[in-house]
């Protein structure tokens, strides 16, 4: 039907449900379960033609489930909510809403709303939401670029594709005609590179190699695609547009992006898992399209990630660390530089960012750089969203807050744009914790993984007790971040610090009493230890940014703080006295992941020797510290993604996570008694499947931990399709 109240030109009633959901989805309304239901009982019926019925009493009754003899007289329920509904949306208009194209009111004196058409401000973006058919998310796109201001007319959003698996990462070419991506839809479970037109058509596939290729970016001429795969140790490729001979272009590199002029490629070199610490930092290159021999790029930053090139190709927009920090609390900023060489300058964004409490993630691809704007994918609470932020006028420096432009309750990643259209993913995660039984002297896998959590919730760093028998877990089940403990025998699981601050790295003690957990506060890490019976938690320190693991006799935790200016170390923070004393350090590497053999005589770290190595050590313990470097035995050969190692309850076997066939699986080593390795390495669980993995994110989170007969780890499980704007 079309709706009109106050409006000069009719409203369709689709429309008016798009605008109230985006309301509905609103930080105003998100939380408000009564003013949520009063709305959207209110313009249902009038869309419905059943205005009559928004009388007091009706409401009161279908609304707010007063009984049959309530007496409005008596109680003004609904007059007292009808007053915080028309401030609310008051609020709404003058703040997110204040550009959207339709207004609803709930006009003083009576409870039928009114829908008024507006003229949006003139912005480079405009937004609008989507309700997807199914309820299960809420899908908002973009009114995208400025042209359309001068031309407004009604744009489209249209889903492009309907997998069933993971459809992500979309490239438009600059031409608009044709779509790029990666997708698991081919049946083999990895990902390959595919490619479409636009506005419909049969996919194409470019890739055939039993190894994840993603992050396709088009050339200026829109004939070839840039890409990362994961097939021969990792690397940027190229790919004919309609088809042809992949061709390596560079070692190692991901997210590559052409500059305007089609002759160089910039790309960078790291490891996705969150420890982008010097000497493991990002590094960003510069390579001819045509092949040739790489250039740093702004190589003085510790760290520098994802490349942008501006419509000039004259500056390149990177994200970038300019001192060593930690890996948990680490200050990144985003920043421009001359490709030709200079001076670089901070945006300014990072800044903007941490003022409204945005987290601009990693793993959502680089941000589009048009004009005077930034579209990006940005964290706020449990969703990503889109958010844009305008640099000043003839400048590169960020001029004012961020602006929300999608309001999806799903993950809205991987922007891309061109030629007045906007192509995103629409992703949906959950992590949930598994156990892999394994033979307990073989170490091999026997039988299939078993789930232990359920649910789309982010079931994160698992940590068990010695005997298997209780799991502390971080868990985002109620909404806020809090630890979780779950009996493995009863199945019973209980919240044992929730509240207030999201907690962080929950580290449950050997006997399965205690758990140490983190809080941020005040840009402060802070360490509480409580009961796994539940109780008031105590602070055992400050500034300790992560605890790794308890010391057998649960006499000490290892601890992880900044040593600035010294590479990243281990501490050992002693209980009952919370006196802290070194542990483990070296030189020139950071080090990572210790854990404590059974018996406490012996740790196992990783050391960061590069960006794309990392080296797995066992050293002994003596005297309360772990030995020097000259006494470390090396268990892997550095020369790839090796870490977080773990003993097996015997200390016959290490466990760890590795990347070394193309994708992030669980490896082990056999130990002979001199704690050396003996024989090769084995594949104990692979998961050479996009739909679900060990992700591409932090390896922490994963919290790889061996029980006896079993292996304990989060794995995360993806679904995701492609929109356009257009």
């Amino acid at each position: 039907m079309e709706c009109v109240s106050g409006a000069t030109t009719p409203i369709s009633g689709d429309s008016i449900r798009v605008h109230l959901e985006k309301i509905l989805a609103s930080p105003r309304f998100a939380h408000s379960e009564r003013l949520t239901r009063f709305l959207r009982f209110s313009v249902e019926e009038a869309l419905a033609g059943r205005a009559e019925n928004l009388k007091e009493y009706t409401l009161a009754l279908e609304v707010f489930d007063k009984a049959a003899s309530h007496d409005p007289g008596a109680d003004p329920i609904v007059r007292v909510e009808a007053r915080r509904l028309r401030a609310r949306l008051k609020e709404y208009y003058e703040t997110e809403g204040r550009g959207d194209a339709i207004r609803i009111d709930i006009p003083k004196g009576a409870y039928i709303p009114s829908f008024e058409r507006v003229a949006p401000p003139a912005l480079p973006w405009r937004t609008i939401t989507l309700g997807v058919a199914g309820g299960a998310i809420l899908i908002a796109a973009i009114l995208a670029w400025r042209h359309f201001r001068e031309t407004p007319r009604e744009l489209v959003l249209k889903r492009l594709t309907s997998s069933a698996g993971l459809t992500t990462q979309p490239a438009i070419s600059p031409d608009g005609k044709l779509l790029a991506y990666s997708s698991d839809q081919g049946g083999d479970g990895d990902l390959e590179i595919w490619v479409q037109p636009t506005l419909g058509g049969s996919p194409l596939r470019l890739t055939h190699i039993p190894a994840d290729d993603h992050e396709p970016t088009f050339s200026p001429d829109s004939t070839r695609i840039a890409f990362r795969s994961e097939r021969n140790g990792g690397g940027v490729f190229t790919v004919p547009a309609q088809g042809g001979e992949v061709r390596h272009l560079a070692e190692h590199g991901r997210n590559p992006r052409f500059s305007p002029d089609g002759n160089l490629v910039a790309y960078w070199v790291g490891a996705a898992g969150g420890d982008l610490l010097p000497p493991s930092a990002g590094k960003i290159f510069l390579v001819p399209a045509a092949g040739g021999t790489p250039r740093p790029f702004q190589s003085e930053f510790p760290s520098a990630v994802n490349p942008v090139w501006s419509a000039d190709g004259k500056y390149i927009l990177f994200e970038a660390i300019l001192e060593p920090d930690t890996a948990t609390d680490r200050k990144a900023d985003w920043w421009t530089a001359p490709v030709a060489a200079g001076k670089a300058e901070k945006t300014g964004i990072g800044e903007v960012l941490d003022r409204q409490g945005l987290a601009m993630l990693p793993t959502a691809g680089p941000p589009v750089w048009n004009g005077d704007s930034l579209l990006f994918t940005a964290r706020r609470g449990d969703t990503a969203n889109l958010w844009q932020v305008r640099f000043s006028q003839g400048t590169r420096l960020v001029a004012g807050p961020a602006e929300r432009l999608t309001f999806g309750s799903a993950l809205e990643m991987y922007p891309s744009a061109a030629g007045g259209r906007i192509v995103f993913t629409s992703l949906s995660e959950n992590n949930n914790l598994w156990s892999q039984p394994v033979d307990r002297r073989e170490g091999v896998a026997i039988g299939e993984m078993q789930r232990l959590t359920e649910g789309s919730a982010h079931d994160i760093f698992p940590s068990v007790s010695a005997d298997g028998k209780r799991i502390a877990y971080l868990s985002n089940k109620k909404g806020n971040f809090d630890i979780w403990l779950k009996d493995l025998r009863s199945g019973v699981e209980s919240a044992v610090a929730a509240g207030g601050a999201p907690k962080r790295f929950p580290l449950i003690s050997p006997s399965g009493s205690r758990i140490v957990y983190g809080e941020q506060a005040g840009g402060a890490s802070i360490g509480y230890l409580v009961s796994a019976a539940g109780g008031d938690p105590a602070k055992i320190c400050e500034g300790c940014n992560q605890a790794l693991d308890w010391s057998p006799d649960e006499r000490g935790i290892l601890i992880q703080q900044q040593h600035d200016p010294s590479p990243l170390g281990v501490d050992l923070l002693k209980l009952p006295s919370r006196e802290t004393a070194g542990f483990l350090g070296h030189p020139k590497w950071n080090l990572s992941g210790p854990r404590f053999s059974p018996d406490g005589r012996w740790v196992v770290f990783h050391a960061i020797t590069g960006p794309v190595r990392r080296q797995i050590f066992v050293a002994p313990v003596l005297g309360g510290a772990a030995a020097t470097e000259s006494e470390w035995i090396p268990i892997t050969d550095g020369k790839g993604l090796d870490r977080n190692a773990v003993f097996s309850p015997s200390a016959s076997l290490l466990y760890f996570l590795s990347e070394r066939d193309g994708f992030r699986c669980i490896w082990a080593q056999r130990l002979d008694r001199q704690f050396r390795p003996q024989g090769a390495a084995f594949a104990v669980v692979h998961l050479h499947n996009a739909k679900r993995s060990l992700g591409a994110g932090a390896t922490g989170a994963i919290g790889l931990t061996a029980a006896p007969g079993k292996l304990i780890f989060s794995a995360a499980e993806f679904n995701g399709n492609i929109w356009i704007l257009q």
